[in-house]
């Protein structure tokens, strides 16, 4: 499933919050915040959305790279579970 993402007022200070939250976690946990999201899917709550949003962020800050999608900026794509191997995360 994917989400239609559509701005609204306050959104940035949400995804703010989520990405100061995130950013206290190891890779593992990241890992595992990830995992969780893919195992419920995606259900079209917004709340979800913003973290969504804001875990991509943090994905790309400690792994350069994230499997959550983004298309011309408005819609999430979850990529299906993950696993770490060693220190290196496999593309995605």
């Amino acid at each position: 499933m994917k989400y239609i993402i559509d701005n609204k007022e306050g959104d940035k200070e949400i995804i703010d919050g989520y990405v100061n939250e995130l950013s206290q976690k190891n890779r593992q946990e990241l890992v595992d915040c990830y995992n969780r999201e893919v195992k419920i899917g995606i259900v079209g709550v917004r709340r979800q959305s913003l973290y969504l949003c804001a875990l991509r962020i943090v994905f790309g800050q400690v792994f350069g790279d994230s499997p959550i999608g983004l298309e011309n900026g408005v819609v999430l794509d979850l990529k299906g579970l993950m696993k770490i191997y060693g220190i290196v995360i496999p593309n995605f």
